[in-house]
């Protein structure tokens, strides 16, 4: 794909204006600042040595999402020493299976950091754009480069709006928190009160917060990047499954001393999962 030098805040601008649901400034790590993206208009970067994300193997469908089976994107250009974050936006079908891999070294060796899961949010009992963030371990960036894989698990190819890259500018704070949230009761307009819970946590300085609109990511191996997590969602078994693995994921995270918090209506989230209980 075609390489558009721009400065980090051009690239926030586009993106923002492009209608590919650009993770709001709440839903991302404080302290942090977009470097590179990746949408269907192109990869937005400084160029150079410096970090990019590029299309591999899939398509663009229109000017809206990439399509493919699977969906292969590479980010190049990383540095030893930052640390850095990555955030996408999806919103596929409904009805079909997608989940995330991280590849590093060639062939690349590939690990699962987002458990098959619909690629979509619901809010108001309608499909609405999922929006999250996978921090990226030093693994990774310390190669300077890595793979990311987007496959359909079943249903329709794998869909992505868009991938931006995160870089840390501040210090660590002495605790991340990941709130988690993406779909709940109908009367439980959960788009509106996330906001409110972020700004009122991250009023205690000590905090750095996250936002994720895919409850799956509770079975993902980075969640240990986080010292806590708050569920805001109530998930329904027939559109947003959370299968055994994002549970047992949940527990091993609470039973290694990580932080867990529940608000209301999380307390009858996981009803396919008896260990919730």
């Amino acid at each position: 794909m075609k390489l558009k030098p721009l400065c980090a805040a051009a690239a926030l601008l586009i993106a923002a204006m492009s209608g590919h649901a650009m993770p709001d400034t709440c839903q991302l790590p404080d302290g942090h600042r977009a470097i590179a993206a990746c949408t269907p208009e192109g990869s937005l970067g400084s160029g150079g040595d410096d970090p990019l994300i590029s299309l591999v193997s899939g398509a663009t469908v229109g000017d809206t999402a990439f399509s493919g089976t699977p969906l292969t994107f590479s980010v190049t250009g990383l540095k030893p020493g930052p640390e850095y974050v990555l955030a996408l936006s999806w919103n596929g079908d409904p009805k079909s299976r997608q989940s995330v891999r991280f590849g590093v070294g060639e062939p690349p060796a590939w690990t699962s950091v987002l458990p098959a899961t619909v690629p979509c949010a619901f809010h108001a009992d309608q499909p609405v754009p999922a929006r999250f963030v996978l921090p990226i371990p030093a693994e990774y960036t310390n190669k300077g480069a890595f793979q990311v894989v987007v496959a359909a698990e079943s249903g329709l190819p794998a869909s992505v709006a868009g991938l931006w890259l995160m870089e840390r500018t501040e210090p660590a704070k002495a605790a991340r928190v990941l709130l988690v949230t993406g779909d709940d009761y109908v009367g439980h307009r959960w788009r509106e009160t996330t906001p409110e819970i972020a700004t009122l946590l991250r009023e205690d300085p000590r905090f750095e917060v996250s936002i994720s609109e895919c409850p799956a990511m509770l079975g993902s191996p980075l969640l240990d990047h986080y010292d806590a997590v708050v569920l805001h969602f109530k998930n329904y078994e027939e559109r947003l499954p959370l299968g055994a693995e994002v549970g047992e994921g949940l527990a091993r995270y609470a039973a290694a001393g990580h932080g867990v918090v529940l608000t209301h209506f999380t307390c009858g989230a996981f009803q396919e999962w008896p260990g919730f209980e």
